[in-house]
């Protein structure tokens, strides 16, 4: 139901900074010196040096990683970039992929990793733009320049990434910076909560939509739904905040029947409407409708309007466990599922005779194990 575009997929997860690209050339030591190349940003004053004397602690710590993380405090702690440049990577950039060169997966450079989280922090805490000019890594200086994109509003910033040289890599070339851009831009919409930034994006639906989405629902605006053009996040942004502003007539807006069903199973246990699970045909959805109106008011009579026997076990199971109530739990027709609530509610409340309720002579024991290594008793 929603698009997915590779090339993104590979711009996503670089942009992350959960999976790191090939390291690429040798970052010039600039360090706030070139405010100048990014407009409408505020170069600060650096803070008082870090104290020499945690500096020589550092220097004396034999593990790499351990001294380069060392050095990264203080130099957040100073608010000091060039603490940051004293970090040393082990080997030049390009030996670190020689093993396993990859878009995906380039390891063996921790320090150099975190010479470029220091600069990072740095950037955002003084917001300075020149400072991720220093990193090594050019996914991470994009990923830099739009951390502090969204902190300052300012997609000027967004517009530079398209200054940036990417790497190659193999026979794949990332050179196409658009969904770099524009997933700046959609950061940045974010965190002004302006859904006209949105617009901006042209080339890329997915993250279009996802602009759009995630302000719609953070503003519980439904107006806003109607700009996506995908049908399925249409769906998902009206479900979401049908659930948020518990207002099930939202439900009517969903266009796709089987996320119209779940948009009001969702949103019925909020409004503790019984009568919208009872319009659903489908009748798993009506039993999980049900299901989760039950679980989710306490209430077991509902349970029973369970058309489906796993769902009316588990929703007598969950009430049972939330209420601590034992009685419930027997309810329960499947006998794993009612013992296991019996042991989860004896371990709960300390209690051996509910303990004794288990059939299963293995569960008993595992339950009168547990509860009384609770109380204390090992015996």
């Amino acid at each position: 139901m929603k698009e997915c575009l590779p090339a993104f997929l590979i711009a996503a997860l670089l942009l992350s900074g959960c999976v790191q690209g090939p390291a690429y050339g040798n970052a010039p030591n600039n360090s706030g010196s070139k405010g100048a190349n990014y407009p409408n940003v505020t170069v600060q004053q650096q803070n008082a040096a870090a104290p020499v004397q945690n500096i020589s602690a550092c220097d004396a710590e034999q593990d790499l990683e351990k001294k380069a993380r060392c050095y990264e405090r203080i130099a957040q702690a100073a608010a000091d970039e060039t603490v940051c440049d004293i970090i040393q990577p082990q080997g030049e950039p390009e030996s670190c992929n020689e093993s396993y060169i990859s878009i995906l997966a380039p390891w063996g450079c921790g320090q150099s990793m975190t010479k470029d989280d220091c600069y990072s922090g740095i950037a955002l805490s003084k917001k300075n733009a020149s400072i991720c000019e220093s990193m090594q890594y050019k996914n991470l200086e994009i990923g830099c320049l739009t951390d502090l994109a969204a902190a300052t509003g300012n997609m000027t910033l967004c517009d530079t990434l398209g200054q940036i040289a990417l790497p190659v890599y193999y026979n794949n070339t990332i050179n196409d910076t658009s969904d770099y851009i524009e997933s700046c831009y959609s950061e940045v919409a974010k965190t002004k909560w302006d859904y006209h930034i949105c617009e901006k994006i042209e080339k890329n639906g997915w993250i279009r939509d996802d602009c759009y989405k995630e302000i719609a629902v953070s503003k519980k605006d439904p107006v806003i739904c109607a700009e996506i053009g995908n049908v399925g996040n249409m769906d998902e942004c009206y479900s979401q905040i049908a659930v948020s502003k518990s207002n099930l007539s939202l439900c009517d807006l969903v266009q796709d029947a089987s996320d119209k069903d779940f948009c009001i199973i969702w949103a019925a246990p909020v409004t503790n409407n019984l009568s919208a699970c009872g319009t659903l045909v489908n009748e798993s959805h009506k039993s999980l409708c049900y299901r989760e109106v039950g679980e989710q008011t306490l209430n077991v009579s509902v349970c029973a309007m369970d058309t489906s026997q796993y769902d009316k076990d588990a929703c007598y199971s969950a009430i049972g466990h939330r209420k601590k109530d034992s009685g419930i739990c027997g309810m329960v027709q499947d006998q794993p599922t009612r013992e296991y609530c019996y042991s989860d509610v004896a371990s709960w409340t300390l209690n051996l005779q509910t303990c004794d309720l288990i059939q299963d002579q293995q569960r008993r024991d595992d339950c009168r194990t547990s509860v009384k290594a609770s109380m204390g008793i090992y015996n």
